[in-house]
């Protein structure tokens, strides 16, 4: 049986470990590599999709990690029949490692329109050349070229 919590967990490169702790059923943190863990109870290791989805937002997700604590406690209560049990939620480290990552331009993979500043043509044996966008570049079979491109976006 696939795990579906890992699948899910792949993708944003978090570390899935199952416990068989006494208490706590869902904990969070970083690991020495400073990559994010999550460690869950291996009770909950079969539980429904629509859990697993829980797990992962309440560790993600802070802004409806209510809604999904909700869920996750309402399933450990009512399917699982535990009544003692820790929720550890996301520690300070966790979290800002989160954070960070949304402060990080998203890249698409839409074309870029790109603005040439300056096009320098340099071979081994001749000397550098500064070009305009609009000159054409003649290269014999033999000669290796390189071709120093600098570029700048354009807003939209």
């Amino acid at each position: 049986m696939k795990d579906y919590l890992k699948e899910l967990c792949l993708p944003f490169n978090i570390k899935l470990v199952y416990t068989n702790n006494k208490y706590t059923i869902l904990s969070s943190g970083l690991n020495k590599s400073g990559n994010p863990i999550i460690r869950v109870h291996k009770k909950l290791k079969d539980c429904p999709k629509v859990i697993d989805d829980a797990i992962l937002g309440y560790y993600i997700d802070f802004k409806n990690g209510d809604k999904y604590l909700k869920t996750i406690k309402n399933y450990v209560e009512l399917q699982l029949k535990l009544t003692d049990y820790i929720i550890k939620g996301s520690n300070k480290e966790y979290r800002n490692y989160w954070l960070l990552k949304e402060e990080k331009p998203k890249f698409s993979k839409e074309p870029v329109e790109l603005d040439i500043k300056s096009i320098t043509k340099k071979g081994f044996t001749s000397n550098a050349a500064e070009l305009n966008q609009n000159n054409i570049i003649k290269v014999s079979k033999d000669a290796l070229v390189e071709l120093d491109i600098t570029v700048d976006y354009v807003k939209k």
